[in-house]
């Protein structure tokens, strides 16, 4: 059996099949897809789901989608139509994409302008990627799950783990070469490397040989967040089948009676049995509040309900990479997760908390790319008390003292323990460093001398310049400046009145607080909305989690059980 799947069509548009004599409406789309697919000398069963699944019964899709794992597991293989290739797009990238995965390779040039481009398989990317096929959030599942499965455009097909390969191979490459590539060139390779599935794979380091095995269920839900799909509870039951056994028995598919509040608790739950925290209740900034929200702020995935845009945003690199660190945290100790459900049909979600500190400055870090980005850095540094004196000097390396500490001067201590300035280089890479398979490993004191490395040739030359000269062989500062990256896009750096030091969403403002929930293994930057009554306790909204320099491993959870008290979050 052949499963076979095409999206990104208009419902309301069919024409008619004969299934078994009987005439049956289909897309327009589904319709032109099985003229291509069905062979001239003989038979072809396929499996259409929108054919073979009543799309008006909850209770039949509930088994339905509960198995689709299976099928698309089972099937000799899927078919993908992305749709018909009249201008010779879909021809052009396929034999780019298998030039690529044969020979490792992509064979960028610098654009003259944007419109001509080097090599017409730029811009056929470009097209090819702005297919509705996409944005669908279904069509992930069903090309990852198959052993062998073939994207088709017209006629041309591509195998997916040929697609997958390629752009392993594509990422750094084009990244030193972003400056000199036009627009929509670097637009077409941004949505070839971002798109769903080869970041699914990616992540998880699978191979062309391998089948699908998720070893974290967070991966699937994260990066397929932003996708399309008519039923908000599509956007967990889509790829179900791609999380792991854990949050596949922890989510039952259902239709009639599951309500989104609902299931963001399931997902939360289940993710805290798979992963060991509360992870995912910091897993989106809020880059903007003010007013009210049709979602909770401790919802999962906010951008489940497409409105929330403009209020949420999350950076996929910034936000995997954060993930990765969280095992290497503890802030909260060894606490248990604690979730008081009995509102939850209003979006009130119960935590056990304990404050920790109160925000006192605030300041927004510029995107990596920007001319003044390390101007705006060293402004920074100054809000701690770092000179622009010695920030020079320890770039610089060559000179036995410090001016600004002679004279018998100490350097200046830090409240969380050590010096201001070990605690500054560590917070601006949220003290990790890129170890084996990109996997975040706590930074020691041997990448101190990197990091300064690193600031004086950013300083110097600035951040593209550094990058067009990187070698390929990954150096220790490329990996240096990818965790500064990380650590800082799309975030804030905080100073607090305790005196502590730290980054966190770029919603937070003066007065937020900080505070350490049960289960949670990174502080949560908290808005507090009302306080406690004799019947109900303080209300907050959450804006994210927050790395804070000297709490991260458990200093200030220290009795955490007999100092928590319970919250709302709203």
């Amino acid at each position: 059996m052949k499963r076979y799947h095409t999206s990104g069509c208009d419902p309301t548009i069919t024409a008619p099949i004969s299934l078994d004599g009987v005439s049956v409406e289909v897309t327009t789309n589904l319709e032109t897809a099985l003229r291509y697919f069905r062979l001239e000398t003989e038979v072809r069963i396929l499996w259409a789901d929108a054919i073979c699944i009543n799309q008006r019964d909850d209770s039949e899709k509930n088994v339905q989608v509960s198995i689709m794992g299976d099928i698309y597991r089972s099937c000799s293989k899927c078919l993908a139509w992305l749709g018909e290739d009249l201008d010779g797009d879909g021809a052009v990238t396929f034999a780019m994409i298998e030039g690529i995965a044969l020979s490792k390779t992509i064979p960028l040039v610098e654009c003259v302008n944007t419109i001509e481009h080097p090599i017409s398989w730029l811009k056929s990317l470009s097209s090819m990627m702005q297919r509705p096929y996409w944005s669908r959030i279904w069509v992930v599942q069903e090309t990852i799950l198959p052993l062998i499965a073939e994207y088709w455009c017209g006629r041309s097909t591509i195998d997916r783990k040929v697609w997958t390969t390629a752009c392993q191979h594509v990422g750094y490459q084009h990244l030193v070469q972003i400056a000199k590539l036009c627009e929509p060139c670097n637009l077409g390779l941004f949505a070839f490397l971002s798109e769903a599935g080869n970041r699914i794979v990616w992540n998880l380091n699978a191979t062309a040989t391998t089948a699908y095995s998720p070893s974290d269920g967070f991966w699937a839900l994260h990066n397929t967040q932003r996708l399309l799909c008519q039923n908000q509870l599509d956007k967990v039951y889509a790829v179900r089948a791609l999380t792991t056994p854990v949050f596949q028995s922890a989510i039952a598919v259902d239709y009639g009676n599951t309500t989104l509040n609902r299931l963001s608790v399931q997902v939360l739950q289940a993710d805290a049995i798979d992963g060991g925290s509360l992870r995912m209740l910091c897993m989106v900034d809020r880059v903007d509040y003010e007013g009210a929200s049709s979602c909770p702020s401790w919802w999962p995935v906010p951008q489940w309900k497409p409105e929330l845009v403009d209020i949420y945003e999350t950076s996929g690199t910034s936000t995997i990479f954060k993930v990765l660190q969280d095992p290497n945290f503890h802030a909260s100790g060894s606490s248990k997760v604690v979730l008081g459900l009995e509102s939850i049909e209003e979006g009130i979600l119960g935590v056990l908390s304990t404050l920790i500190d109160t925000i006192d400055a605030v300041s927004s870090f510029e995107n990596i790319g920007s001319v003044t980005c390390m101007d705006t850095v060293k402004q920074m540094a100054t809000m701690v008390g770092l000179s622009q004196e010695e920030l020079v000097w320890r770039s610089c390396g060559d000179q036995e003292e410090c001016p600004s500490l002679r004279g018998g001067q100490t350097p200046s201590q830090y409240v969380g323990g050590g010096t201001t300035s070990d605690a500054w280089w560590r917070t601006l890479i949220s003290d990790h460093v890129l170890g084996e398979e990109d996997k975040g490993n706590r930074a020691d004191q041997a990448q101190e001398q990197t990091f300064w490395s690193l600031w004086s040739k950013i300083s110097t030359s600035g951040i593209s310049e550094f990058l067009g000269s990187a070698s390929e062989t990954l150096g220790p500062e490329y990996d240096a400046l990818n965790v500064f990256h990380f650590t800082t896009d799309s975030r804030s750096f905080l100073t607090t009145r305790k005196g502590y030091i730290g980054t966190g969403p770029n919603a937070t403002r003066s007065g937020d607080e900080i505070h350490l929930v049960a289960g949670s293994n990174w502080p949560l930057m908290l808005r507090k909305i009302s306080d406690a009554t004799g019947s109900s306790p303080a209300t907050y909204r959450c804006l994210g989690k927050c790395y804070i320099h000297g709490i991260m491993d458990g200093e200030a959870a220290e009795n955490f059980e007999e100092r928590a008290t319970k919250i709302h979050l709203a």
